[in-house]
């Protein structure tokens, strides 16, 4: 059985893209008041990097083969 990874308080596109090429299962943004904390239109252009990066068809063999879920906190 492979754990469900989440990466959480993604500010970065690199870091969106690498962490769904590790195969993470979940995506999280900060919405909350904190360093990390985007609003809703930050975090819709970090995921949009997904489409762009092709990472969907480019994930590693270890990688999730369904989208990762996006969370908010």
């Amino acid at each position: 059985m492979i754990p469900d990874i989440k990466f959480c308080g993604l500010t970065r596109p690199d870091d969106v893209v690498q962490a769904r090429s590790l195969g993470a299962r979940y995506l999280g943004f900060v919405f909350a008041a904190s360093a990390r904390q985007l609003t809703v239109e930050q975090a819709a252009a970090l995921l949009l990097v997904l489409t762009a990066a092709g990472e969907d068809t480019h994930a590693p063999s270890h990688a999730m083969a369904k989208e990762p879920w996006r969370v908010g906190v």
